[in-house]
This record gives C-alpha cells, sequence and structure tokens, in this order.
C-alpha cells in the first residue's frame, strides 16, 4: 500500500526500473485487495465497490506520490520525515479522489467527525510500508551483492551476504497474509480475538523495521517480537500452544545480534508444534553465567523422530549458525538435542557483554 522507492533519481538510470516499477503496483494490488475486503467485511466501507475504490485510490496515490515527490524532499529533508511527508500527502490525494469518485465530494472522507478514513489509512499504511520498504531493502542488498560479486571484495561480499540474510528471514508474506486471513475469519464469530491479533501484528512490524536500522538489538526488543509472534500464533491455535519466558529483569537492557532468537522459536513452532494435533508448549529461558549469556528454547513438539519434522536443518537454523561463525567465530555456539519425553531443545551460547548484570 506505502512504498518508498529510495533514493531513485531518474527512471532511466537502471535498466530494471520500469519492471521494478512495475511488479511494486502488482504487490500493490494485491495488498489492497486484501485491505478492501478486510474493511468491507468490518463494516467500514461499505458496499463492497466502494471499498475497493477507497484502498485502490489511497495505494496507488501513496505509491505514485513517493515515487515522483520523495527524491525532491530527501533534497531538503532526512530520509524519515521525507518518507513521513510524502506518505501523508499521498493519504490526503488518495482520500481526495475516493471521495470524488464515490459521491463527487472530494473533502467527503476528511470531513468525518471521527477522523475514521484517516485513522484507517495510516494503520494499514503502517503495515504496508513496513513490508514493501524491506523488500525494497532486500532488493537493494541483492543488488549491492551482485556488484561485490563482480568487483571481488571478499569482505564487503561476507557483510552483505549477513545483512541479506536477516533480510531475508525477515520477510515472510505467507505469515501477513496468513494472519489477515486468520482475522477476517475472526472478525464476526472473535471480534476481540481479530483486535488482538492486529495489535500483535502492528508490534511486530514496528519492531522489525526499528531492528533493521541497527547492528545490535536490546534483549527487551527481540523479547517484545518473539511475545507478538507467539501471541499471533496463540490466537489461531487455541489450547494447542502454550508457552512462557523466562527472563531475570537485569538482562534485559544487554546488547546482542537481531534476530538470532526468533528463527529458533519459529522453528518450534513450525516443526515441533504445529504438526501435533494436541500442539504443544514452548519454553524460552535465558539466563547468565559467569562471560557467557545461555538461551535455551525448549518445545514438547515432534522431536527430530518425526518422519515430517526437519528441526535443525531449516533455512533459520542454518542462517543463525552462519551469522554466529560470521560474528563471534568459536566463541558462541547453537546446539540442537532431542528433549525427553518428545521435542527439542535448542541452547544458544553466546558471549554476554561486560556490562549485563
Amino acid at each position: 500500500m506505502l512504498y518508498h522507492w529510495g533514493c531513485m533519481a531518474n527512471l532511466s538510470d537502471r535498466p530494471y526500473t520500469w519492471r521494478r516499477v512495475g511488479l511494486v503496483y502488482l504487490g500493490t494490488t494485491a495488498f489492497c485487495s486484501a485491505i478492501a475486503i478486510l474493511l468491507w467485511l468490518l463494516g467500514a466501507a461499505e458496499p463492497l465497490w466502494a471499498s475497493f475504490v477507497i484502498s485502490f485510490c489511497i495505494g496507488y496515490s501513496i505509491n505514485t506520490t513517493s515515487l515522483l515527490l520523495t527524491p525532491i524532499a530527501e533534497r531538503y529533508l532526512p530520509a524519515m520525515p521525507a518518507n513521513v511527508l510524502t506518505t501523508v500527502l499521498g493519504l490526503l490525494g488518495g482520500l481526495m479522489l475516493a471521495g470524488w469518485l464515490i459521491i463527487g465530494q472530494p473533502a467527503y472522507f476528511l470531513s468525518d467527525d471521527d477522523y475514521s478514513a484517516i485513522v484507517l489509512g495510516l494503520f494499514f499504511g503502517a503495515i504496508g510500508i513496513t513490508y514493501f520498504a524491506t523488500r525494497e531493502r532486500l532488493h537493494v542488498a541483492e543488488t549491492e551483492l551482485a556488484d561485490v560479486q563482480a568487483m571481488q571484495l571478499r569482505n564487503e561480499k561476507q557483510h552483505l551476504e549477513t545483512q541479506l540474510k536477516l533480510l531475508q528471514a525477515q520477510i515472510e508474506p505467507h505469515f501477513l497474509f496468513n494472519t489477515l486471513s486468520n482475522v477476517i475469519g475472526m472478525i464476526h464469530d472473535k471480534p476481540d480475538d481479530a483486535e488482538q491479533t492486529l495489535l500483535h501484528l502492528t508490534t511486530l512490524f514496528r519492531a522489525s523495521l526499528k531492528r533493521t536500522r541497527e547492528p545490535l538489538s536490546r534483549l527487551a526488543d527481540e523479547l517484545e517480537i518473539i511475545t507478538a509472534l507467539l501471541e499471533i500464533s496463540q490466537i489461531r491455535m487455541g489450547s494447542r500452544l502454550r508457552y512462557s519466558i523466562e527472563v531475570d529483569d537485569s538482562l534485559l537492557d544487554i546488547s546482542l545480534p537481531p534476530l538470532l532468537l526468533q528463527p529458533l522459536v519459529e522453528n518450534s513452532l513450525k516443526h515441533g508444534i504445529e504438526p501435533l494435533e494436541a500442539g504443544g508448549e514452548i519454553t524460552l529461558q535465558i539466563n547468565k553465567h559467569n562471560d557467557q549469556l545461555i538461551i535455551r528454547i525448549a518445545d514438547t513438539g515432534c522431536g527430530f523422530g518425526a518422519a515430517s519434522n526437519t528441526a535443525g536443518s531449516g533455512t533459520g537454523v542454518a542462517n543463525v549458525q552462519a551469522r554466529l561463525s560470521a560474528l563471534f567465530g568459536g566463541a558462541a555456539s547453537l546446539a540442537l538435542e532431542e528433549r525427553q519425553p518428545t521435542g527439542v531443545v535448542a541452547t544458544l551460547i553466546l558471549p554476554a557483554p561486560a556490562s549485563a548484570a
């Protein structure tokens, strides 16, 4: 719905630019269609055709405004304020266009007493900009990696490969759309669960976007993301999923590389708990012993013995192991072991910062 084209100065600078623009608008079409149906089911926009008009007007307007004005705005403003400015202008333009097309009054949606149209536009826009902006970072990383490979700059290549894997692990469109589909299914029968799912999804994307900008993350921020992920899964799975997080408050402010814990929790969910009809439990324990931070993620799921279980061989686990080697060498480790009577235990050991209590 929202899209930031980055530092593109001229559409003719790169041969793939027009193709990229087409893909962006194609993705916007799919995203806006999902939002239109969701708003219609929520009763926030009726009839259905009007919901589609509103959603497409906002999405295409923000895309076009960002594409044309962001490079100009960034000449005078930092990247974030420039992006916010073009986003707001695109949202207002889209609402005016929708008002004109539906009832012939451009200011119709801007004059609501409760500003519901603007609030909904900003809410779903925040989700959209998180998803599409992260995808653009991935595209930029892929392009830079190809340039580095051509120049045989080995050190820079390793750095970009690490960043690329980090971004790839964060982008999970199936999770986003599956979650929205679950929300649609809960709207009428379980409206409170639908609302809570959207709140947790907002927390997850806000924290994930913040995490991509820094080389280190607070343990508290990582746990916020994991909690949101587990809460969304628990709403979907109900009593089939139970979880607990045990960590001393004195450890919450320590710093660690982002995206080391999340793939391991997702691995337990996907390969351990979800395949079981009865579900199971995930326990996350974090302790500090001498100069080491010991993170233990245990589940009561399928374990290594299940034929369908691929725990330990997934992309997420492999990425964590590769990043540990690149960041810490032999000072960090990840071990996956069978848990008795069922399940898997992942033990992650990191060098603890000297300032951690």
